[in-house]
């Protein structure tokens, strides 16, 4: 089992860490894979808020909210040696124009691209959506796929995104819509390597919800989206919700 502490650690700004059965009464052994160091010219990164996930050669991704050279957050990938320990390598370090602050996992799909969302940060500082591609000598380029304006198209995403089988991404921004309460959206590669957004669902902040944005989506397999908000429905404490998949004439399947 395999997690972060946002806090903590010998720098005080969060560790990686391993859980491995077998422990005293039945418990867990943890050890930490690694501890990061914070900002600055050759930081790592602080303060890892969101899950971490595995690649086929068992390497592991995730983000940390704070530090990298601009103190605006990291990608991070942490690999097993041979030894038994892990090195940890900074893939990106955030500048604020291409996102900030992230504080959740990343997605990745067949091809090994890894995804991911920052809440502020992007041309208006309401959040961008991004890529990560890796290339040849364990070299990777980075790209915005959206940055969200905080008007219709949504601001400040504070959840994960995920894929329903197809090259489309889903995810929610806690912000922003038609109602100002949030919403669900779409984005699907076009040509070009252009990304288009679309407005599935804008909460009214009434009995459907207000501000999605506190957990990732889920599909189930005829790709209708289900989710929650923070605030909103008949209490006023939040809802459960489900969005219809949209009739489609065809899908490019990830892989294809």
């Amino acid at each position: 089992m395999y997690g972060t502490a946002s806090e903590g650690g010998a720098n005080h700004g969060g560790v990686a860490f391993e859980l491995t059965p077998g422990g005293p009464n039945g418990g867990w052994n943890e050890t930490v894979l690694h501890t990061f160091t914070g900002y600055g010219a050759s930081a790592d990164g602080a303060y890892p808020d969101g899950n971490v996930i595995f690649d086929k050669a068992g390497n592991l991704y995730g983000t940390t909210y704070w530090g990298g050279r601009k103190n605006e957050g990291t990608i991070f990938e942490l690999s097993p040696n041979l030894d038994g320990t892990w090195s940890e390598t900074v893939l990106h370090s955030f500048h604020g124009s291409d996102g900030s602050d992230p504080d959740v996992g990343l997605f990745a799909d067949a091809r090994g691209n890894l995804y991911g969302t920052t809440p502020y940060g992007g041309t208006d500082n309401h959040g961008t959506v991004f890529k990560m591609a890796p290339g040849a000598n364990n070299t990777w380029t980075g790209r915005v796929l959206h940055s969200f304006t905080g008007g219709a198209d949504g601001s400040g995403p504070t959840a994960g995104l995920i894929s329903c089988g197809e090259d489309r991404l889903y995810g929610t921004a806690s912000g922003g819509g038609i109602n100002k309460a949030g919403l669900v959206f779409e984005l699907a590669p076009g040509a070009n390597g252009s990304w288009t957004e679309t407005v599935l669902y804008a909460f009214a902040s009434g009995m459907d919800g207000d501000d999605p944005g506190s957990g990732n989506l889920t599909c189930d397999a005829k790709s209708n989206l289900y989710g929650t908000t923070n605030g909103g429905g008949k209490f006023s404490k939040g809802t459960v919700y489900r969005i219809n998949a949209p009739k489609r004439t065809s899908e490019k399947r990830q892989g294809e």
